[in-house]
């Protein structure tokens, strides 16, 4: 219902008034990114004193909050790299761990489909390490 209502939301920007029946304010004109925004701030709120804490993301999805160290981890953006769908698995890996309903199997498929995307950008991290950054490794 979460994910719904932030699917629907917006915040009205345009308005005018009627006074007769008590019929109030009337809105002509709707901000979708702004009641999103808004409707996120104020679920997030709740959402991070539920169970062990979860958030709703920018995209409108309720997933469960990073364990405690890992925050940063998982904040940090992505390098640009080739090919392009590097980006979409590692997203897709992310959903997966991080999913409200994600079980201890969902987490583990999770970690297979990030080392699966890193195998994509092998060629291009090695010719980014020396011999001796390998070695260290």
């Amino acid at each position: 219902m979460v994910e719904f209502l932030y699917d629907h939301c917006s915040k009205g920007t345009d308005s005018y008034q009627r006074s007769y029946y008590g019929c109030g304010t009337h809105y002509t004109k709707f901000d979708r990114k702004a009641g999103q925004a808004e409707y996120r701030a104020a679920m997030n709120e709740l959402l991070a004193a539920y169970r062990s804490g979860y958030e709703l993301s920018e995209n409108g999805e309720v997933l469960a909050k990073p364990e405690e160290g890992f925050e940063e981890l998982v904040a940090q953006p992505l390098p640009v790299v080739e090919p392009k769908s590097f980006d979409a698995k590692v997203a897709a890996a992310r959903r997966k761990f991080l999913g409200r309903h994600a079980t201890s199997e969902d987490r583990l498929d999770a970690i297979k489909d990030l080392a699966a995307a890193l195998e994509l950008i092998r060629p291009e991290v090695e010719k980014l390490l020396t011999t001796k950054d390998a070695a260290d490794a």
